[in-house]
């Protein structure tokens, strides 16, 4: 009868424990969404801010890379066909190092005068 009692005090503490956590986890997927609205709003209204005192320069670095995203995703589809496009998603555009090595620059030119060179 001890053995009883012991079975059925740790399998009721072992659900409530279950359950307590399930509804703690379910507080925070609710919350979640709401915090992280704070903090875009606080990003926002810091833009906001930038924009009035004259700062620019970061939020038009954006916006250009915004459109040139655009552009090479618009251009990257236009080169497949309709039933195709459908199925492409652009998932990371990774920009390369504006200053590439020497020798990447000789092999660049000797390529395009290859080319020049054979038409």
């Amino acid at each position: 009868m001890d053995n009883m009692n012991l079975a059925l005090n740790m399998i009721f503490t072992g659900i409530s424990v279950v359950f307590l956590c399930l509804v703690l986890l379910v507080f925070i997927i609710y919350a979640m969404p709401k915090a992280l609205s704070l903090f875009t709003k606080k990003k926002f209204k810091e833009e906001q801010e930038e924009i009035q005192t004259g700062n620019t320069s970061s939020l038009q670095e954006i916006k250009h890379e915004d459109e040139l995203i655009a552009v090479i995703t618009a251009a990257i589809l236009a080169c497949f066909k309709p039933e195709v496009r459908s199925r492409i998603k652009i998932g990371q555009i990774k920009r390369i190092s504006d200053k590439p090595p020497v020798w990447n620059n000789i092999s660049r030119n000797e390529q395009i005068n290859a080319r020049n060179d054979c038409y």
